[in-house]
């Protein structure tokens, strides 16, 4: 039991340690907003069972304003950006994952319980590729 004990304590305290701000909204229109009805949701973390961060609860109202926002997006900017840009712009986004995988790989664990060695070595690395 004092292994256990241990152990719980260590995974809490990165739980504790992933800096990670207490909620998230949604992400439209390239910023976080508050969800339409103002609602979260605790995300639970399988490791100790408690919640790690507050997510918005999605209604038809956000899902609206995320279509118009990425149709919008697409009509006026993204659909006249070149092939090549629009690689670039990827290949800065695997590059940015790369970067911060090992700080990725450990909220990944907290999120979803999984060993770190799993999502440093597959999760993250896979949505890199």
């Amino acid at each position: 039991r004092l292994r256990s004990t241990a152990v719980e304590s260590a995974l809490s305290s990165v739980a504790d340690g992933l800096g990670l701000p207490s909620k998230y909204g949604h992400y439209i229109n390239g910023q976080f907003v508050e969800p339409a009805n103002g609602q979260y949701f605790d995300n639970i973390s399988p490791i100790d069972g408690q919640p790690f961060i507050q997510a918005a609860r999605g209604t038809k109202a956000d899902v609206d304003a995320a279509v118009l926002a990425a149709n919008t997006a697409y009509r006026t900017t993204w659909s006249k950006v070149s092939v090549t840009e629009r690689s670039n712009m990827l290949l800065k986004i695997a590059d940015l994952l790369e970067e911060n995988l090992e700080r990725l790989a450990t909220i990944e664990c907290v999120d979803n319980g999984k060993a770190l060695r799993e999502t440093k070595a597959a999760d993250i690395p896979l949505s890199i590729d």
